[in-house]
């Protein structure tokens, strides 16, 4: 049987707070598997994302009524987002995740892997 899923890795470099872009390649993200390891300081409790349609200029993710769109982290855990979130993050070329909010974002200790885990279409 074909694999459908792809596992895409969004790296966020020891020191700061935002990984690099990953390119979604028209798929959404159905889970995220958080590390081990995480600075759960401040508003790193929550990840927030910025997203791009041509992978060069980034926004912050927002809802419908301009709120941060934010996934709580667990540990060593993979991660379901809300059903509203894959509505909110498919339709972009690419995605970064940030430790924390726009506003208080949270410095990584250590380089931290987040595995994206996404499925193929757009809802």
């Amino acid at each position: 049987m074909p694999e459908y899923r792809r596992v895409l890795s969004a790296t966020i470099a020891n020191g700061q707070s935002l990984s690099g872009a990953v390119n979604l390649y028209g798929a959404r993200i159905a889970g995220l598997i958080f590390p081990a390891a995480w600075t759960l300081t401040g508003s790193g409790q929550f990840v927030s994302f910025e997203v791009s349609i041509d992978a060069a200029t980034f926004y912050p993710l927002l809802d419908s009524a301009g709120n941060v769109v934010t996934v709580g982290v667990t540990v060593g855990a993979a991660v379901g987002p809300s059903p509203g979130f894959s509505t909110l993050a498919s339709p972009w070329l690419a995605i970064k995740v940030r430790s924390g909010l726009p506003a208080d974002p949270v410095a990584q200790g250590a380089e931290r892997v987040i595995q994206v885990v996404s499925l193929p279409g757009v809802n």
